[in-house]
């Protein structure tokens, strides 16, 4: 049996199985087999119409250059101290001095007891060209383990290294929402071509699923979308004939789905990441109410 999805990315194919799975719909791979400007997949909905659903990943450029750096190296650097460590970094700038520094923040925190080497220069008023060059780039934040060690029997507890945002207060109101997508999309230029080929499409409903790289938005914003139990309360910045609007926060287990003029939460994957049938949050929208 040919797979209805073959010709499509990995990411398109996951938003075809979540959409497949809220909707109660059936999705065929579109966007192959020389089709100009044709949308990603169709789908089939349950009560036999058409829908248009168009797939992008929105990002910073960034992020997603030091996502691939990060794992090139398995999101790890080797193991140091007696401690295990993990590291977050928002910049790939800040990425080969912190390769070359991080042993020696890691020895001298374990010295001295200290789970964060950022709090050191403040905690004891030691200075030292390591602690100076951490201070000076708060994007990096570094948490030691001191419970969990590095080294247990045969296994080896690596460093491990993840892009991250530089945390902050999370309003769970989501208030701008609509004003950082619109900056978001006006500086990714192939939005507007999804924009369009979405409002353009022949069907009887339109939709746009957009998945969040961690870099998109400011932490505060991408951690509520990711967290908060509330749904937004702004409408998104679309082009008149787009009639559901997907949004895939990162590191999340629900998905967003704005539709007649309201924001709906599902929760559609497995305990693996893999959508599953019946998402908790939310009654699948009704069609063609839009």
């Amino acid at each position: 049996m040919s797979d209805p999805l073959a010709g499509l990315s990995r990411h398109e194919r996951l938003a075809c199985r979540v959409v497949e799975r809220v909707l109660g719909a059936t999705a065929q791979a579109w966007d192959v087999q020389g089709r100009q400007n044709a949308v990603d997949a169709m789908l089939t909905l349950p009560d036999g119409r058409c829908a248009a659903l168009e797939i992008t990943r929105v990002d910073t450029g960034q992020g997603l250059h030091l996502e691939g750096e990060l794992a090139r190296s398995g999101f790890h650097l080797p193991a140091v101290g007696q401690w295990w460590w993990d590291i977050t970094l928002e910049s790939v700038h800040d990425l080969p001095e912190l390769r070359e520094r991080y042993a020696r923040l890691i020895t001298l925190s374990e010295s001295l007891g200290a789970i964060r080497p950022e709090h050191i220069r403040w905690q004891t008023g030691l200075h030292n060209a390591d602690l100076t060059w951490l201070a000076e780039h708060p994007g990096v934040s570094m948490f030691g383990y001191p419970d969990i060690p590095a080294r247990d029997g045969d296994r080896v507890r690596d460093v491990m290294v993840m892009p991250g945002g530089s945390g902050g207060m999370v309003d769970h109101s989501m208030s701008g929402l609509r004003a950082m997508l619109e900056e978001l999309f006006a500086g990714a230029r192939h939005m507007l071509k999804h924009l369009a080929k979405t409002a353009a499409a022949p069907a009887d409903e339109r939709h746009l699923f957009v998945v969040l790289h961690s870099s998109a938005l400011p932490f505060a914003m991408s951690d509520a979308l990711a967290r908060s139990s509330e749904v937004p309360n702004e409408e998104p910045p679309l082009v008149e004939g787009i009639t559901h609007f997907w949004l895939a926060p990162p590191y999340s287990e629900r998905i967003l789905l704005w539709s007649s003029g309201h924001w709906q939460q599902f929760f559609p994957y497995d305990a693996a990441g893999e959508p599953r049938r019946g998402g908790r949050g939310g009654h699948a929208p009704e069609h063609g109410a839009t």
